[in-house]
């Protein structure tokens, strides 16, 4: 009985972003790009630090074992208490709609050592595009959702 129960129980992928969390960076750029590829998606602030749910789908399972982040299993009626939970206690799960358009606007000479930002968007998977000037005099931005400006060092240190 309990092996039927179990083939029509349905589950969730959950990442949690705690101490557990093999890779947080890599996790991140997983659940980017699951909503790249229509996945559904929340996000709990709050909660075993930020964690996420997703759809348990084919693509997600292979961004998670490609890059080795971890995840857990969770029954679709532990979600559901997760989120009646969620209205007494100090956590909240966020809708995630759409994965954002990302722009780095940096010289088209630095590196990508040059930017913590563009290390970590490499390093987790991310898709960005790199903007400087022109594009933006051309009226480029209004194609991003999201534009991260380079950082300089200003400690005269490097």
């Amino acid at each position: 009985m309990s092996f039927l129960l179990a083939i029509f129980l349905s589950y969730y992928i959950f990442i949690p972003m705690d101490g557990s969390q093999f890779d947080h960076l890599r996790a991140y750029g997983v659940v980017y790009n699951s909503l790249r590829a229509g996945v559904k998606a929340e996000w709990i602030l709050n909660y075993r630090g930020g964690s996420f749910i997703l759809e348990d789908t084919k693509i997600v399972r292979e961004l998670l074992s490609i890059t080795g982040v971890s995840y857990e299993l969770m029954p679709e009626e532990e979600v559901v208490d997760l989120k009646e939970r969620s209205k007494n206690e100090n956590f909240e799960f966020v809708i995630l709609e759409n994965a954002p358009k990302i722009a780095v606007y940096a010289p088209p000479y630095y590196e990508p050592w040059d930017d913590p930002v563009i290390m970590l968007l490499e390093y987790a998977q991310i898709p960005y595009e790199r903007i400087y000037d022109e594009e933006v005099l051309s009226g480029r931005l209004k194609d991003f959702d999201w534009v991260h400006l380079h950082h300089e060092d200003f400690t005269g240190q490097f």
